[in-house]
């Protein structure tokens, strides 16, 4: 009985708030966002109504910052992928909207959902509060969903490199 209480005290103390070094790029983005310049580009074939890359590069960081939009006519994605200057994924930001009705229709109610990946050596997953979700097979899933994203639709072939500015 006692192995079990200790083990239930350590898995809910695992699952707290965050404290990592991987998210501190969400905050040194933000506050340093003029110094990195962008390019947008359409991505084609990922959506009905389309999507759009915009790339943040900067010589004065250590890192890059790729923001996918998926549009739908029912809702919206946004990937936020933060990674390092070998594009190696230390962040993400997911973005999910859902729309209740089309688009194009009026009164329109938006329901949103923000979750954060840590790519440390310990991938970790937090909801919108920044509580640690310890779902391993929700984790294992969202990582693969994420990884092929990023691999499939920043499309740089393998002699090609991202210079920056």
């Amino acid at each position: 009985m006692k192995i079990l209480t200790a083990f239930l005290f350590i898995s809910i103390i695992s699952c707290s708030k965050f404290s990592n070094q991987n998210l501190y790029l969400i905050d040194d983005f933000k506050q340093s966002r003029n110094e990195f310049t962008n390019d947008t580009i359409s991505l084609e074939n990922v959506s009905s109504e389309g999507g759009e890359l915009i790339s943040y590069l900067s010589d004065k960081k250590k890192f890059m910052v790729f923001d996918f939009f998926i549009y739908g006519e029912m809702g919206k994605l946004n990937y936020t992928y933060f990674t390092d200057n070998n594009l190696k994924i230390k962040t993400v930001i997911k973005r999910d909207y859902k729309y209740d009705k089309p688009i194009t229709e009026e009164n329109l109610k938006i329901d949103s959902t923000i979750t954060y990946y840590d790519y440390s050596e310990k991938p970790r997953f937090f909801d919108q509060n920044l509580k640690e979700i310890c779902n391993i097979p929700q984790l294992k899933k969202q990582q693969i969903e994420l990884d092929s994203f990023f691999k499939n639709n920043l499309r740089i072939k393998k002699d090609q490199t991202i210079s920056k500015p």
